[in-house]
Protein backbone atom coordinates (compact mmCIF):
# COMPACT_ATOMS: atom_id res chain seq x y z
CA UNK A 1 0.00 0.00 0.00
CA UNK A 2 1.81 3.07 -1.36
CA UNK A 3 0.42 6.44 -0.24
CA UNK A 4 0.64 9.19 -2.86
CA UNK A 5 -0.52 12.77 -2.53
CA UNK A 6 -1.94 13.09 -6.05
CA UNK A 7 -3.77 9.95 -7.13
CA UNK A 8 -4.90 11.60 -10.37
CA UNK A 9 -1.26 11.85 -11.46
CA UNK A 10 -0.27 8.37 -10.23
CA UNK A 11 -0.99 6.40 -13.44
CA UNK A 12 1.19 8.73 -15.51
CA UNK A 13 4.08 8.58 -13.03
CA UNK A 14 4.08 4.81 -12.56
CA UNK A 15 3.71 4.23 -16.30
CA UNK A 16 5.96 6.91 -17.82
CA UNK A 17 8.59 7.29 -15.08
CA UNK A 18 8.93 3.77 -13.62
CA UNK A 19 7.86 1.72 -16.64
CA UNK A 20 4.83 -0.17 -15.31
CA UNK A 21 1.86 -1.13 -17.49
CA UNK A 22 -1.40 -1.54 -15.60
CA UNK A 23 -5.14 -1.38 -15.84
CA UNK A 24 -5.87 2.15 -14.64
CA UNK A 25 -9.16 1.19 -12.99
CA UNK A 26 -9.74 3.53 -10.04
CA UNK A 27 -11.25 1.68 -7.11
CA UNK A 28 -13.22 3.17 -4.19
CA UNK A 29 -12.99 1.59 -0.72
CA UNK A 30 -14.97 3.82 1.71
CA UNK A 31 -12.77 6.88 1.87
CA UNK A 32 -9.71 5.29 0.24
CA UNK A 33 -9.18 5.10 -3.52
CA UNK A 34 -6.49 3.07 -5.25
CA UNK A 35 -5.04 1.68 -8.43
CA UNK A 36 -3.47 -1.78 -8.64
CA UNK A 37 -0.26 -2.59 -10.52
CA UNK A 38 -0.46 -6.36 -10.98
CA UNK A 39 2.42 -8.76 -11.65
CA UNK A 40 2.49 -12.20 -13.24
CA UNK A 41 3.02 -13.91 -9.87
CA UNK A 42 -0.10 -12.20 -8.38
CA UNK A 43 1.84 -9.81 -6.17
CA UNK A 44 0.92 -6.16 -6.73
CA UNK A 45 1.62 -2.54 -5.86
CA UNK A 46 -1.24 -0.39 -4.62
CA UNK A 47 -0.89 3.40 -5.07
CA UNK A 48 -3.63 4.98 -2.94
CA UNK A 49 -4.96 8.19 -1.41
CA UNK A 50 -7.88 9.24 0.76
CA UNK A 51 -11.02 10.99 -0.46
CA UNK A 52 -12.64 11.67 2.93
CA UNK A 53 -11.56 11.02 6.49
CA UNK A 54 -14.57 9.67 8.40
CA UNK A 55 -13.35 6.09 8.15
CA UNK A 56 -10.66 5.39 10.83
CA UNK A 57 -8.24 3.79 8.37
CA UNK A 58 -8.73 6.63 5.89
CA UNK A 59 -8.11 9.17 8.65
CA UNK A 60 -4.78 7.51 9.53
CA UNK A 61 -3.72 7.43 5.87
CA UNK A 62 -4.71 11.06 5.38
CA UNK A 63 -2.64 12.08 8.41
CA UNK A 64 0.32 10.09 7.05
CA UNK A 65 -0.06 11.67 3.60
CA UNK A 66 0.04 15.18 5.00
CA UNK A 67 3.66 14.54 6.01
CA UNK A 68 4.92 11.74 3.77
CA UNK A 69 4.53 9.87 0.56
CA UNK A 70 5.67 6.28 0.70
CA UNK A 71 4.92 2.74 1.83
CA UNK A 72 2.02 2.52 4.28
CA UNK A 73 1.62 -1.22 4.85
CA UNK A 74 2.44 -4.53 3.23
CA UNK A 75 -0.02 -7.41 3.15
CA UNK A 76 0.72 -11.12 3.24
CA UNK A 77 -1.67 -13.83 2.14
CA UNK A 78 -2.59 -15.96 5.14
CA UNK A 79 -5.40 -18.51 5.17
CA UNK A 80 -7.28 -19.42 7.27
CA UNK A 81 -7.16 -16.01 8.93
CA UNK A 82 -9.46 -16.94 11.81
CA UNK A 83 -6.95 -19.57 12.99
CA UNK A 84 -4.04 -17.10 12.82
CA UNK A 85 -6.10 -14.45 14.66
CA UNK A 86 -6.88 -16.93 17.42
CA UNK A 87 -3.20 -17.91 17.66
CA UNK A 88 -2.12 -14.24 18.01
CA UNK A 89 -4.84 -13.34 20.52
CA UNK A 90 -3.71 -16.27 22.67
CA UNK A 91 -0.30 -14.60 22.82
CA UNK A 92 -1.68 -11.26 23.95
CA UNK A 93 -1.86 -9.39 20.64
CA UNK A 94 -4.75 -7.02 19.92
CA UNK A 95 -6.05 -8.16 16.52
CA UNK A 96 -8.57 -6.30 14.36
CA UNK A 97 -10.57 -8.77 12.26
CA UNK A 98 -10.76 -10.90 10.33
CA UNK A 99 -13.24 -8.64 8.56
CA UNK A 100 -14.68 -8.46 5.06
CA UNK A 101 -13.51 -5.96 2.45
CA UNK A 102 -14.65 -4.95 -1.00
CA UNK A 103 -14.56 -2.18 -3.59
CA UNK A 104 -17.68 -0.01 -3.36
CA UNK A 105 -17.11 1.17 -6.93
CA UNK A 106 -14.65 0.52 -9.75
CA UNK A 107 -14.35 3.43 -12.19
CA UNK A 108 -17.67 4.65 -10.83
CA UNK A 109 -19.41 1.33 -11.43
CA UNK A 110 -21.17 -0.24 -8.45
CA UNK A 111 -23.18 -3.43 -7.95
CA UNK A 112 -20.04 -5.36 -7.00
CA UNK A 113 -19.84 -8.33 -4.61
CA UNK A 114 -20.20 -7.33 -0.95
CA UNK A 115 -17.09 -9.31 0.01
CA UNK A 116 -13.96 -9.76 -2.10
CA UNK A 117 -11.40 -10.43 0.61
CA UNK A 118 -10.88 -11.01 4.31
CA UNK A 119 -8.32 -8.90 6.19
CA UNK A 120 -6.71 -8.69 9.63
CA UNK A 121 -4.34 -6.20 11.25
CA UNK A 122 -2.94 -5.30 14.64
CA UNK A 123 -1.16 -2.40 16.28
CA UNK A 124 1.75 -3.79 18.28
CA UNK A 125 5.28 -3.82 16.96
CA UNK A 126 6.39 -5.15 14.64
CA UNK A 127 2.95 -5.27 13.09
CA UNK A 128 1.87 -1.68 12.59
CA UNK A 129 3.04 -1.88 8.95
CA UNK A 130 1.76 -5.45 8.39
CA UNK A 131 -1.62 -6.84 7.50
CA UNK A 132 -2.79 -10.32 6.57
CA UNK A 133 -5.52 -11.17 4.09
CA UNK A 134 -6.86 -13.59 1.50
CA UNK A 135 -9.24 -13.35 -1.45
CA UNK A 136 -12.74 -14.82 -1.19
CA UNK A 137 -14.97 -16.15 -4.02
CA UNK A 138 -16.28 -12.59 -4.42
CA UNK A 139 -12.97 -11.60 -6.05
CA UNK A 140 -13.47 -14.06 -8.89
CA UNK A 141 -17.12 -13.04 -9.10
CA UNK A 142 -16.02 -9.41 -9.58
CA UNK A 143 -13.75 -10.40 -12.48
CA UNK A 144 -16.67 -12.16 -14.15
CA UNK A 145 -19.10 -9.32 -13.47
CA UNK A 146 -16.87 -6.49 -14.74
CA UNK A 147 -14.19 -8.18 -16.89
CA UNK A 148 -13.25 -4.89 -18.56
CA UNK A 149 -12.28 -3.52 -15.11
CA UNK A 150 -10.43 -6.63 -13.87
CA UNK A 151 -7.28 -5.16 -12.24
CA UNK A 152 -5.32 -8.40 -12.78
CA UNK A 153 -5.60 -8.47 -16.56
CA UNK A 154 -2.38 -6.53 -17.30
CA UNK A 155 0.83 -8.13 -16.06
CA UNK A 156 3.44 -7.52 -18.82
CA UNK A 157 5.48 -4.42 -18.04
CA UNK A 158 7.93 -2.43 -20.21
CA UNK A 159 10.41 -2.54 -17.30
CA UNK A 160 10.05 -6.39 -17.37
CA UNK A 161 8.99 -6.53 -13.68
CA UNK A 162 7.78 -9.98 -12.63
CA UNK A 163 6.88 -9.53 -8.96
CA UNK A 164 7.72 -8.24 -5.50
CA UNK A 165 10.38 -10.38 -3.82
CA UNK A 166 11.09 -8.49 -0.59
CA UNK A 167 9.98 -5.54 1.51
CA UNK A 168 12.61 -3.58 3.43
CA UNK A 169 11.93 -2.53 7.02
CA UNK A 170 14.25 -0.02 8.70
CA UNK A 171 14.88 -0.84 12.38
CA UNK A 172 17.21 0.42 15.11
CA UNK A 173 17.99 -3.00 16.60
CA UNK A 174 18.10 -6.21 14.56
CA UNK A 175 18.14 -8.49 17.57
CA UNK A 176 15.09 -6.91 19.19
CA UNK A 177 13.20 -6.78 15.89
CA UNK A 178 14.05 -10.40 15.09
CA UNK A 179 12.64 -11.40 18.47
CA UNK A 180 9.40 -9.51 17.76
CA UNK A 181 8.91 -11.48 14.56
CA UNK A 182 9.81 -14.73 16.30
CA UNK A 183 6.90 -14.16 18.69
CA UNK A 184 4.66 -13.86 15.61
CA UNK A 185 5.81 -17.27 14.43
CA UNK A 186 8.34 -15.95 11.88
CA UNK A 187 12.04 -16.82 12.08
CA UNK A 188 14.80 -14.30 11.26
CA UNK A 189 18.02 -15.34 9.51
CA UNK A 190 21.54 -14.68 10.71
CA UNK A 191 22.89 -11.16 10.21
CA UNK A 192 24.46 -10.25 6.86
CA UNK A 193 26.08 -7.12 5.38
CA UNK A 194 24.06 -4.90 3.01
CA UNK A 195 26.96 -2.93 1.62
CA UNK A 196 25.10 -0.62 -0.79
CA UNK A 197 22.85 0.62 2.05
CA UNK A 198 25.62 0.77 4.70
CA UNK A 199 23.47 -1.50 6.86
CA UNK A 200 23.22 -4.88 8.54
CA UNK A 201 20.32 -7.09 7.50
CA UNK A 202 18.28 -10.07 8.67
CA UNK A 203 15.75 -11.84 6.46
CA UNK A 204 12.31 -13.12 7.45
CA UNK A 205 11.76 -15.88 4.90
CA UNK A 206 8.12 -16.34 3.85
CA UNK A 207 6.59 -18.54 1.14
CA UNK A 208 6.18 -15.64 -1.32
CA UNK A 209 7.92 -12.35 -0.66
CA UNK A 210 10.31 -11.87 2.26
CA UNK A 211 10.77 -9.15 4.87
CA UNK A 212 14.31 -7.78 5.13
CA UNK A 213 15.12 -5.99 8.39
CA UNK A 214 17.79 -3.29 7.99
CA UNK A 215 19.85 -1.69 10.77
CA UNK A 216 22.27 1.15 9.86
CA UNK A 217 25.92 0.42 10.50
CA UNK A 218 27.25 3.88 9.50
CA UNK A 219 26.07 7.42 10.13
CA UNK A 220 25.98 8.00 6.36
CA UNK A 221 23.39 5.31 5.67
CA UNK A 222 20.09 5.67 3.79
CA UNK A 223 18.60 3.46 6.50
CA UNK A 224 19.63 5.89 9.25
CA UNK A 225 18.26 8.83 7.24
CA UNK A 226 14.95 7.01 6.87
CA UNK A 227 14.77 6.13 10.57
CA UNK A 228 15.38 9.77 11.52
CA UNK A 229 12.48 10.85 9.29
CA UNK A 230 9.95 8.05 9.67
CA UNK A 231 11.03 5.78 12.51
CA UNK A 232 10.83 1.99 12.19
CA UNK A 233 8.77 1.34 9.10
CA UNK A 234 8.73 0.16 5.49
CA UNK A 235 11.40 1.92 3.43
CA UNK A 236 11.70 -0.02 0.18
CA UNK A 237 10.99 -3.03 -2.01
CA UNK A 238 12.91 -5.36 -4.31
CA UNK A 239 11.23 -6.17 -7.63
CA UNK A 240 12.41 -9.06 -9.79
CA UNK A 241 12.78 -8.24 -13.49
CA UNK A 242 13.33 -10.50 -16.47
CA UNK A 243 15.90 -8.18 -18.07
CA UNK A 244 17.90 -5.80 -15.88
CA UNK A 245 19.42 -3.88 -18.80
CA UNK A 246 15.98 -3.31 -20.29
CA UNK A 247 14.69 -2.16 -16.90
CA UNK A 248 17.63 0.28 -16.56
CA UNK A 249 16.89 1.65 -20.03
CA UNK A 250 13.16 2.11 -19.44
CA UNK A 251 13.40 3.57 -15.92
CA UNK A 252 16.45 5.69 -16.77
CA UNK A 253 14.64 7.20 -19.75
CA UNK A 254 11.47 7.77 -17.72
CA UNK A 255 13.23 9.56 -14.87
CA UNK A 256 15.97 11.20 -16.94
CA UNK A 257 18.64 9.54 -14.78
CA UNK A 258 21.33 6.90 -15.14
CA UNK A 259 21.59 3.96 -12.76
CA UNK A 260 24.73 1.95 -12.07
CA UNK A 261 24.15 -1.71 -11.26
CA UNK A 262 25.42 -3.30 -8.04
CA UNK A 263 25.13 -6.56 -6.12
CA UNK A 264 21.92 -5.99 -4.17
CA UNK A 265 19.71 -7.80 -1.70
CA UNK A 266 18.47 -10.34 -4.24
CA UNK A 267 20.91 -10.24 -7.18
CA UNK A 268 22.38 -7.84 -9.72
CA UNK A 269 20.39 -4.65 -9.14
CA UNK A 270 19.86 -0.93 -9.48
CA UNK A 271 17.96 1.31 -7.09
CA UNK A 272 15.65 4.26 -7.60
CA UNK A 273 16.05 6.37 -4.43
CA UNK A 274 12.92 7.25 -2.48
CA UNK A 275 13.27 10.94 -3.42
CA UNK A 276 12.58 10.00 -7.05
CA UNK A 277 9.94 7.30 -6.40
CA UNK A 278 7.34 8.97 -4.20
CA UNK A 279 8.91 7.99 -0.90
CA UNK A 280 9.80 4.35 -1.59
CA UNK A 281 13.26 2.97 -2.40
CA UNK A 282 12.60 0.75 -5.42
CA UNK A 283 15.24 -1.85 -6.23
CA UNK A 284 15.00 -3.68 -9.56
CA UNK A 285 17.02 -6.90 -9.74
CA UNK A 286 17.62 -9.86 -12.02
CA UNK A 287 18.36 -13.12 -10.22
CA UNK A 288 21.45 -15.09 -11.12
CA UNK A 289 19.46 -18.24 -11.88
CA UNK A 290 17.68 -18.79 -15.19
CA UNK A 291 13.90 -18.17 -15.11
Amino acid sequence: MWVVRNLDAAPTFFRDSLGFAFNATRNDMSGIENFLIWFEDETYLEPLATTWADDPQALLIRHFGQTHEGAWQIGFNAEPLDRYAKWMRARGYVVFGPSAGTFRRMNGRDGLPEEMWQGMRFRQQPGNYLFFWHFTPGWDAMKLRVPDLDPTRVSTHPNTARGIRSAWVAVWDLEESGERFRRLGMQASDTFDVEHLAAWGRRIVLPMGDIVLLQPRLIASPVREFLALRGENLMGISLEVADLERAREVVGHGLGMSFEPYDGLEGRSFRVPAAHAKGVNVEFFQPAYAP
